[in-house]
């Protein structure tokens, strides 16, 4: 009942581990350094940093070249690392998101005032955003308007205007970066308008 609620996912591999420092990785990330988990820990043991977020890139083709996401550091949990006691502080991540857990956690992490380290040391590949659908981002859009409760009324709206920033990309119809970033938060916009409506959301 909780495929694909990543929240969930990730909690329920955090009460699996036993180690200092935990690692998120996506099925799909590529880590070429051979050295990396040294060179993590190494950060984290040379620092008082709560989390470490790698330097992380994508390419869409060879044609239009490499880019780095949102930016080179953003907090994803593709590939980022957390102290153990850090993520039992905050109370690990919201079962109910279906997505962009990590962008939620980021959140109460900053609140917090918890030291957020960006490595040069240690990087990683990921395939880059592609949205055949907006059905995905709909179902996170949606999870992210139930915080309502959780969070002060400015902050929840900030929340939701992140998530859907991108929709003017839509109109770039030379970039598929753009239109793919576009997709998703148009779809994100849509599953708001969906929780807000209680109009019935299907996602697998």
């Amino acid at each position: 009942e909780n495929f694909g609620v990543m929240g969930y996912a990730r909690n329920f591999g955090l009460c699996k581990t036993r180690g200092r420092y935990i690692l998120f990785l996506d099925d799909d990330t590529v880590i070429t350094d051979k050295e990396f988990i040294a060179k993590l820990i190494r950060e984290f043991e040379d620092s008082d940093a709560e989390g470490v977020i790698p330097r992380g890139s994508a390419s869409y083709c060879l044609l239009e070249g490499r880019y780095s996401f949102h930016d080179p550091y953003y907090p994803s949990n593709r590939c980022m690392a957390y102290r153990r006691e850090t993520l039992r502080e905050l109370g690990g991540f919201v079962d109910a998101i279906i997505g962009q857990e990590d962008v939620e956690f980021t959140v109460r992490l900053t609140a917090a005032r918890k030291k957020i380290r960006r490595s040069q040391s240690v990087g990683y590949m990921h395939p880059p955003l592609i949205m055949g659908s907006t059905n995905k981002a709909a179902a996170v859009g949606a999870s992210f308007a139930r915080l309502r409760n959780r969070y002060p009324f400015p902050v929840w709206v900030m929340l939701l205007v992140n998530g859907s920033r991108y929709i003017p990309k839509l109109l770039n119809p030379f970039s598929t970066k753009c239109r793919m970033q576009g997709r998703f938060s148009l779809g994100f916009a849509l599953g708001i308008l969906y929780a807000i409506t209680g109009k019935k959301l299907e996602y697998n």
